[in-house]
């Protein structure tokens, strides 16, 4: 993580350009593809990655320069302000890149208006004090978090962990009062504390007292959990979209009472379950558009409200639930099945270390409920009896699995830690 791209992205707000990051980890196809969309009037490139960036660059005819090179020319004596006239509130400040796992990616466009309510401490739960954040540069998250932190001035330590032990590590070295990341990031980490003995446990982990996990749902286990191995740790889920921003938080008890829920909807903006069981946003945290993509715009966004591509249930309390993406849902000859409440049912499981629900096909059945287990450390392969009991009064009877697969690893995304569902359903034949 090279962090000489928060200036650059600061520098960017204040010329009224727009910052557009591209994960310089994909293939150079990718990196092509989202060059071909952002339509870029300057490149500044990541000295890791200089060669194919220059490649690339030289193919769309783009002006370039490398970050290293842009850090020693703007180091100079001179510190007058430019004259720039500056941006207003409306215009676009960044635009960031959907996965593109399913085709072909799209640039999500957020304005300084949109940047600076979704970052307002009123417009998310979060403390004043030093936070610590394991997304990269790349994703919207990071920069959320930032500017969050420079809202209130608190300190915000941006840091490559993609484990938990190197999260722990991060955590022991920089003494956070506040921690954002993915569920499975987070349930590394404890499983690293908790492998120790309260003796051999870092003093440092208690400067913790806020954890903030981006996820649509996690299991009601979750809290005692963290009870176990960080007793003075407050935490609560929050779920959103780079096009919606917010949609939901859960906290406190309702962790417990309210398994598989995100949460309530979070303040400005207005959510809606159309008949198709789709859930849809508008308010003034949504997104200005795909850029260049008046189609995918239009698809995507009909009459202000925007359509999340998710089926989702909003209960008597107003509690949010996201089912998953219309694609994935499983549709048995029982009924409709979400993979995520089952997967949510079966991260419970003491032997489950990491699972994915997916639907296959079956000539009888239609399709029938297949859950894609990696064994939990220290215990051998489940059994899909074991499983199913273990779902009986947390989930009915035909969302259960009726079959079971053992695996190494399940794919999923870099940064949010997503089940890559397409590429397992092709590893699974």
């Amino acid at each position: 993580m090279n962090l000489h791209f928060v200036p650059v992205f600061a520098a960017t707000a204040k010329l009224g350009a727009v910052f557009t990051p591209i994960d310089p980890r994909l293939e150079p196809s990718g990196l092509l593809d989202r060059l071909q969309i952002a339509s870029p009037s300057l490149v500044v490139i990541d000295d890791e990655r200089a060669t194919l960036s220059r490649e690339l660059g030289a193919e769309l005819g783009v002006p370039m320069i490398s970050l290293s090179r842009l850090v020693r020319t703007s180091a100079g004596d001179d510190d007058r302000e430019l004259a720039v006239a500056g941006p207003s509130e409306l215009d676009p400040q960044a635009m960031f890149f959907s996965s593109g796992e399913t085709g072909r990616p799209k640039g999500a466009v957020l304005s300084h208006r949109v940047h600076v309510l979704r970052t307002q401490p009123d417009a998310l739960p979060g403390s004043r004090g030093h936070s610590v954040c394991p997304y990269p540069l790349t994703d919207p998250i990071a920069w959320e978090v930032a500017l969050r932190q420079w809202q209130v001035r608190g300190r915000v330590t941006l840091v490559d962990s993609t484990s938990g032990p190197d999260l722990c590590a991060a955590i022991e070295a920089h003494e956070p009062t506040h921690l954002t990341t993915t569920l499975p990031l987070l349930r590394e980490m404890l499983a690293a504390v908790g492998a120790t003995s309260e003796e051999e446990r870092p003093d440092q982990l208690s400067s913790l007292r806020d954890i903030e996990v981006r996820s649509a749902a996690a299991p009601s286990s979750l809290s005692d959990e963290i009870a176990a191995v960080l007793p003075d740790v407050r935490l609560r889920l929050l779920h959103g979209t780079v096009e919606a921003g917010g949609l939901g938080c859960l906290e406190g008890d309702d962790l417990r009472r309210k398994p598989g829920s995100c949460g309530v909807p979070g303040p400005f903006g207005e959510l809606i379950i159309e008949r198709t069981g789709e859930l849809c946003a508008r308010g003034p945290l949504l997104f200005d558009g795909y850029f260049g993509d008046a189609d995918a715009t239009a698809a995507t966004v009909v009459d202000g409200w925007f359509h999340t591509g998710d089926v989702a249930e909003i209960d008597p309390e107003g509690y949010l639930t996201i089912l998953g993406p219309i694609r994935d849902i499983i549709r048995t000859k029982a009924g409709a099945v979400a993979p995520i409440e089952v997967e949510t049912a079966l991260a419970g499981h003491f032997g489950v270390g990491d699972v994915a629900v997916v639907g296959l096909l079956d000539e009888d059945l239609g399709q029938i409920v297949c859950a894609v287990v990696v064994p939990a450390p220290g215990h051998g392969p489940p059994l899909l009896s074991d499983l199913r009991s273990f779902c009986e009064g947390r989930i009915v009877s035909f969302k259960q699995p009726n079959r079971l697969i053992i695996v190494d690893t399940i794919p999923r995304t870099e940064t949010t830690k997503q089940v890559k569902r397409p590429l397992l359903r092709a590893q699974l034949g």
